[in-house]
C-alpha cells in the first residue's frame, strides 16, 4: 500500500472512529456529539495532510513536494470553507409550525391562541407566543428540532 495512503487512512480513521464512539456512548445536548464528530474528522484530515506534507518534503523528488504542497493547500482551503461558511437553516417555518402544533396537542392547549412565528436569524430558531387561559408561554423551536418553553407567569 502506498505510504501516503497508509498515513491518510490512519489519520482520518482514528479520530473519526473516536468521534463515533463518543457519539455512541452519550448524546450531547444541542448537537454536541455531531459537532465533535465533524471536528475530529476535520482534525484527522488536517493531520493526514500535514503528515503527508512532511513525508513529501523529506523526499528527494521535486514532483512529490509540488503535489504535496498543492494537496495541503486544497485541504486547508476546504477546511476553512467548511468551518467559516455561512450556516444555513435546515428547518422551514412549516416544519416548525407542525412540531409546535403537535406539542400543543400533547399539552391539550388550544392552537388558536398561538401567535405568529418570529424567526431569529442569529440562532436559526422560531419562537411562538401562546396567550391563552393557561397564561403567556413562549415556545422556542431550536435548529436541532427541540422545543423549549418559557412560562412568563411562572417567572413572576
Amino acid at each position: 500500500m502506498n505510504r501516503y495512503l497508509k498515513v491518510s487512512v490512519m489519520w482520518i480513521s482514528l479520530p473519526t472512529l473516536t468521534g463515533f464512539i463518543l457519539a455512541w456512548l452519550g448524546r450531547g445536548h444541542g448537537g454536541a456529539s455531531a459537532m465533535l464528530l465533524i471536528f475530529l474528522f476535520l482534525l484527522g484530515i488536517a493531520g493526514a495532510a500535514i503528515h503527508c506534507e512532511i513525508i513529501a518534503l523529506s523526499s528527494s523528488k521535486f514532483n512529490n513536494k509540488i503535489y504535496a504542497t498543492l494537496c495541503l493547500l486544497v485541504v486547508f482551503l476546504s477546511i476553512a470553507w467548511l468551518t467559516l461558511a455561512d450556516p444555513t437553516c435546515t428547518y422551514i417555518e412549516q416544519d416548525a409550525a407542525a412540531k409546535i402544533g403537535k406539542h400543543l396537542a400533547q399539552l391539550k392547549y388550544n392552537p388558536d391562541h398561538l401567535g405568529a412565528a418570529k424567526f431569529s436569524k442569529k440562532d436559526c430558531s422560531y419562537s411562538y407566543t401562546y396567550t391563552g387561559s393557561e397564561g403567556k408561554i413562549e415556545f422556542l423551536f431550536s435548529p436541532w428540532g427541540d422545543i423549549h418553553t418559557w412560562d412568563y407567569d411562572a417567572q413572576r
